[in-house]
């Protein structure tokens, strides 16, 4: 768009050069003739080269015009320049709108002195030529705002239109996560409740049978009877018991749990420094596996939950990069912010039990754990597969 612009500004000095030679052709032939039309064709090709200043620019435009008061033949060529004169009133800034309207129209003052030196037909005809040129430079100066106005709205109503898409996507993330929670947290509801329920009557049925097997002791038949259906408790119980540990082990989501930690992380932060200072938190979580062992996943939420916390108490950190990778013989948990403040190696040890609580967590798994310093706090924690596999 902007290049269709400036052809057709070429376009438009093509014309009215081509006009103002005819007009030159009605005056007598001179050396100065000549000299007119090369010094208007470098001084109109020159006002549109963006890499010279707007300023050297104007005053060209603005030097022809004075030029015309001392060689009256340069007024042949003044509508050509009266085009870039009524646009130099644009481009000169701070000034009233009068002084700008004298600026746009300098052009008529040395053809009005023309009336001197050339016939009142010529100077008439010049000055119409010039005013249609000012016109047309008038026209497409307003098209090139409009422009300017329609991609600016555009730009504008494309950033909105992406901001929405990333509201609307982060709105559907958290309704996912949301219901992703609620579904866990209704079947850790339903493995208590047969856990409590169905558990405790399977137990106190088998108590039952037992002490039936004691009164019928001497009694063969009822006692084989009974030690079925001991057996058949036994075995309900198995089961029942089978199911509820892998409902409870289903219920729990490392993922899961950490994207809600990071959500509610995150709202904590906007409610107590505000939207502007918030803390925003990205969690790399790349596991070849759906999650780790249940140990490995309480202790990795664990820490997370620790360092997080010690984030928002003690550093003026405004991000926080979590990633938790699997490799083929070990579990990687690293938490790294931007904080500006490097707390010294006393602070560290003195820091409460909070760091010391994470790192008996991982050392308790036969992992790794340290803090260091890296344009920013670092938690470090690696938890062997083979350690937890032995426990």
């Amino acid at each position: 768009m902007a290049y269709n612009w400036r052809m057709e500004r070429v376009l438009d000095k093509l014309i009215v050069f081509a006009l103002s030679a005819f007009m030159a052709g009605m005056l007598p032939f001179s050396f100065l003739q000549l000299a007119a039309i090369l010094t208007a064709i470098s001084i109109s090709a020159l006002y549109d080269a963006d890499t010279l200043p707007s300023l050297l620019r104007t005053a060209l435009v603005y030097a022809y015009c004075g030029l015309c008061f001392c060689l009256p033949g340069f007024l042949a060529f003044i509508p050509l320049i009266s085009y870039d004169c009524f646009r130099a009133g644009y481009h000169v800034k701070n000034l009233s709108n009068e002084i700008r309207l004298v600026l746009r129209l300098a052009w008529l003052a040395p053809l009005l002195c023309g009336l001197f030196w050339l016939q009142p037909v010529t100077v008439f005809l010049l000055l119409i030529l010039s005013s249609l040129a000012c016109l047309r430079a008038w026209q497409c100066q307003r098209q090139t705002a409009i422009l300017a106005d329609y991609r600016q709205r555009r730009d504008e109503l494309s950033a909105l239109s992406q901001s929405l898409e990333l509201k609307n996507r982060d709105l559907e993330e958290r309704q996912s996560l949301e219901l992703r929670l609620a579904t866990l947290a209704e079947r850790s509801r339903i493995a208590r409740e047969i856990h409590d329920n169905v558990g405790h009557l399977l137990t106190r049925s088998m108590l039952q049978v037992e002490a039936m097997q004691v009164l019928h002791t001497g009694d063969d038949e009822p006692a084989d009877q009974l030690a079925g259906v001991s057996d058949t408790l036994r075995e309900a119980y198995e089961a029942v018991r089978h199911s509820v540990h892998s409902l409870h082990e289903d219920s729990f989501e490392l993922q899961v749990q950490l994207m809600a930690l990071v959500q509610e992380t995150e709202s904590l932060s906007r409610n107590s420094a505000g939207l502007d200072a918030s803390l925003k938190i990205t969690l790399d979580y790349d596991l070849d596996s759906d999650s780790p062992p249940q140990a490995i996943s309480y202790s990795l939420l664990a820490i997370v939950r620790e360092s997080l916390s010690n984030t928002l108490k003690h550093s003026d950190a405004t991000t926080v990069t979590v990633s938790v990778l699997e490799f083929p013989g070990l579990y990687q948990l690293t938490i790294h912010d931007n904080g500006s403040t490097e707390p010294s190696k006393a602070a560290i040890n003195s820091g409460g039990i909070g760091l010391a609580n994470m790192e008996e967590r991982t050392r308790a798994l036969g992992g790794v754990f340290y803090t260091s310093w890296d344009k920013g706090f670092k938690v470090f924690a690696s938890i062997p597969k083979k350690t937890v596999e032995k426990a």
